[in-house]
């Protein structure tokens, strides 16, 4: 995987490389494939979620948590070429 490839390459420069792929997210280039005005799901999107295990799309701010942990050199100085 391309997280684990680079982190071999940047690693010995200080360079830690890391991913994350959390899923489906709704954004503007996406939106209208995935929700109905009202705000339900759409066709596409009701099979999406249907195999989400949490049953629904994610919301940006969730992923706050790991980004802030992965730039951490002291919570997370030792991780690299993870997704």
């Amino acid at each position: 995987n391309l997280p684990r490839w680079l982190a071999r390459e940047w690693a010995p420069k200080g360079v830690r490389v890391n991913a994350i792929s959390p899923g489906f997210f709704p954004a503007e280039q996406n939106r209208r494939m995935l929700l109905k005005d009202d705000g339900t799901y759409t066709e596409r999107g009701q099979a999406i979620v249907g195999h989400t295990p949490m049953a629904r799309f994610g919301d940006a701010k969730e992923l706050a948590g790991a980004v802030v942990w992965l730039a951490s050199p002291k919570a997370a100085g030792f991780v690299t070429g993870q997704n």
